[in-house]
């Protein structure tokens, strides 16, 4: 004797695990990308007044570091007048 099974309406729930499980990635990659703080401002006390020099030719990683930190540490708006540049922008 067989049993038939009624599987009429069983696409219906296939759909909504599916929609489950996409909803979950949805939010956990949510938090993952809100807490991870990749973008790290530097306060202005915390960098030197002291330029750093830059190598004259790039030949090696330590170069580059040396390079990198020059330009990290210039202070690029320190000269910067806000009510001249806004009228310069008008």
């Amino acid at each position: 004797m067989k049993l038939l099974h009624n599987q009429n309406g069983s696409s219906h729930l296939v759909a909504l695990l599916v929609l489950g499980v996409v909803v979950l990635v949805g939010a956990v990659g949510y938090r993952v990308m809100n807490s991870a703080s990749t973008d790290t401002v530097t306060p202005q006390a915390a960098v030197s007044s002291q330029p750093t020099k830059v190598p004259d030719t790039i030949s090696s990683n330590v170069d580059l570091k040396k390079a990198g930190a020059a330009l990290d540490s210039t202070n690029i708006d320190g000269g910067v007048n806000a009510n001249q540049l806004n009228n310069d922008l008008d």
